[in-house]
């Protein structure tokens, strides 16, 4: 029900050997020197070493570091000797797979992946890797925000079956938690309208709803606003005019809430979404916030993907992490 990754193979092509092509003539120990050309930029120069010398003539060439990033056979130079003529040689490569680049992160997988190479040319050995695929907490979403907290709570994951385990910190809004009735008012037919003044800049204001019982006997706040600094004005709309009319009065009551919590490590390992904890209000007063953790799935552009290909080659253990597809 997935879709497939893909990927692309990026070369290191180092230098297997050089021969000698004209042994040249006249060579002493002392110049008897191999100068294979630099590589490509970012690449790493390969090294050579005469160990066989005749009379005056070079016989073998040893590479001692077969450097890497070629893209095109390198060029060999020999020393001069004092007299006489200067020996040739030619270069051949090797390309071996450096890394993997990840072309389409795919999705759907519950495991890792099997990765597979095209076959080596004959002679050769063909390059091997292994895919690791790891899952990360990549959102919670707050489904109660709580009440009664003054310092932001503790936020807990559950534990993966294996891998490393989410952590997160929580933010407050403070808002509108309740509001006190000052004056029921009278002469109240239907409920009035309860307006809250406007929040700060960048703030959303609170509302609410109006119980009428013989005047206004509470409000229930249906959104507790956010980016209020202080208490903001509460007015009700006035009652019809007549006898006993008189309108009702009441001020606001701030709470902190929780609103968000931030992914401070998504963790690794989970195959499914991890129970969130968000500690109690201090106090022995309030209600504790409740959150549910999103997985974001493999292939997902807004989901942190990560994957390893590693192949040990000659030696050297090459390590490719690609971030989100």
């Amino acid at each position: 029900g997935g879709t497939t990754a893909t990927g692309t193979v990026v070369g290191d092509g180092r230098v297997h050997s050089v021969t000698v092509t004209n042994g040249g003539t006249g060579y002493v120990p002392s110049t008897a020197t191999v100068t294979i050309s630099a590589p490509p930029s970012g690449g790493t120069r390969a090294m050579a070493q005469v160990i066989a010398l005749g009379v005056g003539v070079i016989q073998s060439v040893e590479v001692r570091n077969r450097g890497s990033g070629y893209t095109s056979v390198p060029t060999v130079t020999f020393g001069a000797p004092s007299s006489g003529t200067t020996a040739t040689g030619t270069a051949a490569l090797r390309y071996g797979v450096g890394s993997v680049t990840i072309a389409t992160a795919g999705g759907g997988y519950t495991s890792a992946p099997t990765v597979t190479f095209s076959a080596a040319p004959s002679g050769g050995t063909t390059a091997a890797g292994t895919a690791v695929l790891q899952y990360g907490i990549g959102s919670v979403d707050v489904t109660g925000g709580g009440s009664g907290y003054t310092s932001a709570p503790t936020v807990t994951f559950s534990a993966p079956p294996s891998g490393t385990t989410a952590t997160g910190t929580a933010a407050l809004r403070y808002g509108v938690g309740s509001v006190t009735i000052a004056t029921a008012g009278g002469g109240y037919t239907s409920a009035p309208t309860v307006t809250f003044s406007a929040a700060p800049s960048g703030g959303t204001t609170a509302a609410g709803t109006a119980v009428l019982q013989y005047g206004i006997g509470s409000v229930d706040v249906t959104g507790g606003g956010s980016g209020y600094t202080s208490a903001p004005t509460v007015t009700f709309s006035a009652p019809p005019s007549g006898g006993g009319a008189t309108t009702a009065a009441g001020t606001a009551v701030m709470q902190r809430t929780v609103t968000s919590v931030r992914i401070t490590n998504p963790g690794s390992g989970y195959a499914s979404a991890p129970t969130v904890t968000l500690s109690a209000p201090t106090g022995g007063s309030g209600t504790t916030a409740t959150a549910e953790a999103t997985l974001r799935p493999p292939g997902n552009d807004q989901y942190q993907n990560l994957y390893w290909a590693r192949h040990t080659l000659n030696g050297k253990k090459l390590l490719v992490q690609v971030a989100s597809n």
